[in-house]
C-alpha cells in the first residue's frame, strides 16, 4: 500500500510551500480541488495591478475596459480572498468599482488613481468605505468628498470609515491644511505618511490635530537620495521653536520607490513604517547616534 499522510499535515505542507514562493501556487492549484481551496487564501491574498507588475499571473494581460469585461470575470473567484491591493493601472471607473465591490475583505489598499476623470467617484468612495480597510495609500485631494454634510448617511459612513484607519499614506504635495482637513476625522491614526517638501509649519499642524500619531513620515522618491543626505531628519524642523522635541521626535525621513516599498511591507519585511518605528524607538530611549539619523548612512 502507498503510505499515506492526514489531509491537515498535507495541508500545512502544501501552504507551507506556497508562503516560500508563490509561484509554486501556479501548478499546486491545479493538483486537486481540495488543494486549490487550501491554497487560495495565500495565493490571491494580495493583488497588484500596475503598469510595471501585475499578480497574480492571470491579470498579466488584463487590460481593465468596461467593455472588456471578461478580465474582470477572474475577480469573481478569488475577489473574497484578497487583503491587500494595490490598484493603479485601471483607467475605466466601472472596472475601478467592479473590482472594489468583488474584494469585501480588504484590510490594506494602495490606490493610486490611474484617471483624473472619472465619472463615478461616489460609488467608488462608496465602495472604499464599505471594506474593512485598515491600511490606506489614497490621494485625498482626489475625490473631494468632504464636504458631505456629517448629518447625512453617507457623511457618517465616511468618517466611521475614516476612524477606523491606522496607516495613511497620502501620497500627493499639498500646501495646506485645509486641502487634508479630514484627517482629523481619522481618530485612529497611528502611522501617516506624507510626500518629500511638506512644510515643518504644516507638519506641526498635522501633528497638532492628530494627538494619536506615533510616527510621520516624509517621504522622498529614492531618486532625491543624494539631496537628502540627513536621513531621519525633516530639513528645517529641528530649528522649528513651535514643536516640543517630543513631537519632533515622532517625524522621520525616509526615501524609498513606494510600490516596491508597499509590497515590502504585504510580505511582512521592513517597510517605511517598521524603519520610521524603529528610528523613533531608538530616539526615545535616548540612541541619538542611530544609523537613521546619521547624514553619511545609506540605511534604506
Amino acid at each position: 500500500m502507498s503510505p499515506t499522510i492526514p489531509l491537515e499535515l498535507e495541508r500545512e505542507i502544501l501552504v507551507s510551500a506556497l508562503e516560500r514562493d508563490l509561484s509554486n501556487g501556479v501548478d499546486l492549484l491545479l493538483v486537486a480541488r481540495r488543494v486549490a481551496e487550501w491554497l487560495k487564501p495565500v495565493f490571491y491574498e494580495t493583488v497588484i495591478i500596475h503598469q510595471y507588475r501585475r499578480w497574480p499571473p492571470q491579470l498579466a494581460n488584463a487590460s481593465f475596459k468596461s467593455e472588456e469585461t471578461h478580465d474582470l470575470e477572474a475577480f469573481k473567484g478569488y475577489g473574497y480572498h484578497v487583503h491587500n491591493l494595490l490598484l493603479s493601472d485601471v483607467h475605466d471607473s466601472k472596472s475601478v468599482l467592479a473590482i472594489l465591490q468583488m474584494c469585501p475583505n480588504l484590510r490594506n489598499l494602495a490606490f493610486l488613481p490611474a484617471n483624473d476623470h472619472w465619472t463615478d467617484k461616489t460609488s467608488i468612495l462608496n465602495a472604499l468605505i464599505k471594506a474593512p480597510i485598515r491600511k490606506l495609500s489614497i490621494d485625498l485631494t482626489k475625490f473631494e468628498p468632504f464636504d458631505l454634510p456629517s448629518s447625512s448617511p453617507s457623511g457618517l459612513e465616511l468618517k466611521d470609515f475614516f476612524s477606523k484607519i491606522t496607516h495613511l499614506d497620502i501620497f500627493v504635495a499639498f500646501k495646506s491644511f485645509a486641502e487634508i482637513g479630514a484627517i482629523v476625522h481619522f481618530t485612529s491614526l497611528s502611522h501617516l505618511a506624507l510626500v518629500d517638501g511638506v512644510s515643518p509649519q504644516l507638519i506641526g499642524e498635522i501633528l497638532r490635530n492628530c494627538p494619536n500619531l506615533l510616527v510621520l513620515v516624509s517621504v522622498a522618491p529614492s531618486i532625491v537620495k543624494t539631496r537628502l543626505r540627513n536621513l531621519g531628519v525633516v530639513p528645517d524642523l529641528r530649528q522649528d521653536t513651535t514643536l516640543d522635541k517630543e513631537l519632533k521626535d515622532k517625524v522621520v525621513a525616509i526615501w524609498c520607490a513606494r510600490v516596491s516599498d508597499w509590497e515590502k511591507g504585504v510580505k511582512g519585511k521592513d517597510d517605511i513604517w517598521a524603519l520610521a518605528e524603529m528610528t523613533v524607538n531608538e530616539r526615545k530611549n535616548g540612541l541619538t547616534k542611530s544609523p537613521r539619523d546619521n547624514p553619511d548612512s545609506d540605511w534604506y
